[in-house]
């Protein structure tokens, strides 16, 4: 799945969690989610506390 803007930019949200920097900051990108947030290190908790939960469900 692709988000894609009117500004040009398209950001890949599927396959794994995983961390992006763009111009404007920091997401967690992923199983079709696009999640912004803060800072890198709260993309690294973000995608840790989510992981947890799969893992905990399963």
């Amino acid at each position: 799945m692709k988000l894609q803007f009117t500004d040009g930019i398209t950001i890949e949200t599927s396959g794994p969690l995983r961390k992006l920097q763009m111009e404007d900051g920091w997401y967690v990108v992923g199983d079709g989610l696009c999640i912004p947030v803060a800072s890198e290190i709260e993309a690294d908790e973000t995608i840790l506390v989510m992981t947890e939960l799969v893992s905990s469900q399963q």
